[in-house]
């Protein structure tokens, strides 16, 4: 057994138009962007259900702690609140249940599609059970359950799932696991590692491979068109443009005002550097402003080489008169920042997807949290080098010890871009070093050009 399964060249279920039940929850963004995804590309109707949201404020308590342990970078709160994923399940196994039974019902779905974790089976009983009445009164239909792994698959990223090893034989009658390949080389090798982790069989079809549900704005860079000539960010208030201008004078008036939306056109040559800084859509605060006074370090070697850094920084929302992220990072900016015009750090507040695709795409270099959307969409678009966030204090470099830093799944997504996309894990002390390292190789192969 020695042949690889063929992967699907499209998800298995965005070319018939049956009704869905889109399963996904809160708690970072990367369930509701995979299930957004789905729902672009089905032609079918879609109805959409939320675990968490299954016990109102004790599912809304439950994601905030999630949260706000993202966004302080605290990667022991993370491991503790994950490893509560057995009282979770208790919690919500009974409100889910009957939850989906009532929609499946109510709106005669057909399919299930589910993009989380929770509640694995309880969704596939409620579906048994459905299917159960349905027999009962002779109509010849069975709900299919398709959970899809958004993760990259690997040991670590599977911790989630493990749930799903306590599905029946007639559950597995009506379930199908949907992920991409796991980075290995026979079926035989694939058929052990699925069989070890969701004892789940890839010849037996319990296992289905399909792409990523990636966001439709990403996948216009699958051919690998030329690179733009120009960056686009929103504006999404006046205060915005107002700190940017402030920041760097030349980001003049280059927005269209025939756009519905506002988009400042930023020049960028062949030759320049572009990173990009995107932690996540719960923005870790220390670390992002950590890494901006490390690149702010990078001046003196920026000046030497005569090249232009440009360096986007996501910040997320944005409100005027209060401070948030973008204004404490464009605070940093204007008290670390000498007179130096080969630096240009751009702090962005919320971005739609587009223009995240262009920008990423565009990106030499791309310092990322390594959640399941962003692992998928960066693979998938980033032409250059992908570095990859810890919270681990390590300054050594050792990417076994700064893997440390990285919690649970997002260290297996983590040790897949490492095996098959170059990546390599990075802190704000580390940075520094590294980016010295690659722009002065970069630079010098401009020169020998």
């Amino acid at each position: 057994m020695t042949k690889k399964i063929d992967r699907l060249s499209l998800t298995p279920f965005s070319q018939t138009t049956f009704d869905v039940a889109l399963i996904s929850s809160a708690g970072g963004a990367g369930h509701k962007i995979a299930a957004l995804a789905i729902k672009s590309a089905h032609p079918g109707d879609c109805y959409e259900i939320n675990t968490f949201g299954t016990l109102g404020k004790i599912g809304k308590a439950c994601t905030n702690s999630w949260d706000k342990a993202q966004k302080q970078g605290n990667v022991k709160k993370q491991i503790k609140l994950a490893k509560r994923q057995g009282f979770a399940e208790a919690l919500f196994s009974v409100p889910i249940y009957f939850r989906i039974c009532y929609v499946l019902l109510r709106y005669d779905i057909d399919k299930i599609i589910d993009t989380q974790a929770i509640g694995t089976l309880p969704i596939v009983r409620a579906a048994r059970t459905v299917n159960f009445i349905y027999r009962l009164f002779r109509k010849k239909k069975v709900i299919t359950v398709w959970k899809i792994f958004i993760e990259l698959p690997n040991a670590k990223s599977l911790y989630y799932h493990r749930y799903i090893k306590k599905l029946s034989k007639k559950d597995k009658k009506i379930f199908k696991f949907v992920s991409i390949s796991p980075s290995l080389k026979t079926s035989e090798e694939e058929e052990n590692f699925w069989k070890k982790f969701c004892n789940l069989s890839l010849m037996k079809g319990e296992i289905v491979y399909a792409d990523s549900p990636i966001r439709k704005e990403f996948l216009a860079y699958k051919d690998c068109p030329p690179k733009p000539n120009e960056v686009a960010i929103a504006i999404n208030t006046e205060e915005e443009l107002t700190i940017l201008r402030s920041l760097h004078d030349e980001l003049g008036p280059c927005i269209d005002p025939d756009s519905p939306q506002k988009l400042l056109h930023i020049p960028v040559k062949s030759d320049d550097i572009v990173m990009t800084l995107m932690l996540g859509s719960q923005v870790a605060e220390k670390a992002t402003s950590n890494y901006v006074s490390s690149v702010l370090k990078l001046e003196e070697i920026a000046k030497t080489k005569n090249k232009k850094i440009y360096f986007f920084v996501f910040c997320n929302k944005h409100i005027p008169q209060q401070e948030t992220l973008f204004k404490k990072v464009a605070d940093l900016i204007k008290s670390q920042q000498c007179e130096n015009p080969h630096i240009k750090i751009i702090p962005l507040t919320f971005q739609n997807a587009s223009e995240i695709a262009s920008l990423m795409y565009r990106s030499d270099i791309a310092v990322i949290r390594t959640g399941a959307q962003a692992s998928h969409e960066a693979k998938n678009v980033v032409q250059g080098q992908i570095l990859i966030h810890s919270e681990a204090t390590n300054s050594s470099g050792d990417q076994m010890e700064l893997l440390k830093g990285i919690p649970l799944w997002e260290g297996g997504n983590a040790q897949f871009l490492i095996e098959n996309h170059q990546a390599k894990i990075v802190n704000p002390d580390i940075l520094k070093n590294h980016l010295e390292d690659y722009l002065l190789e970069r630079f010098d192969d401009h020169y020998l050009a």
